[in-house]
């Protein structure tokens, strides 16, 4: 057997990459819909703080597939809009812990 202690670990599949992208940019919306601050949720607070997470996540990201498919996966996530910025907040944060 060949000692991988000496080898560059396994590069991760494109889908692990996108799922782990799709992570981070749920908590990156929390954290911005929470800096919003206690406010009835609309799809504009939540539009503007989805915007902004995917642009911090998803620019440094070359490959197409990748973020195609983290923006797919959050789109899907995302709970119903319901309560204040900040209880929305929670519920996506939640999401991006069980991920």
């Amino acid at each position: 057997m060949p000692d991988r202690s000496s080898q560059p670990p396994d590069q991760p599949s494109p889908r692990t990459a996108a799922q782990r992208l799709a992570t981070q940019i749920l908590a990156r919306t929390a954290d911005h819909l929470t800096n919003i601050g206690p406010k009835p949720m609309a799809d504009s607070w939540r539009t503007a703080a989805l915007n902004t997470a995917m642009n911090d996540v998803l620019d440094p990201v070359e490959s197409k597939y990748q973020r195609s498919a983290a923006r797919r996966a959050v789109l899907m996530a995302l709970p119903p809009i319901t309560g204040t910025t900040v209880e929305y907040a929670a519920r996506v944060r939640e999401l991006a812990v069980a991920a």
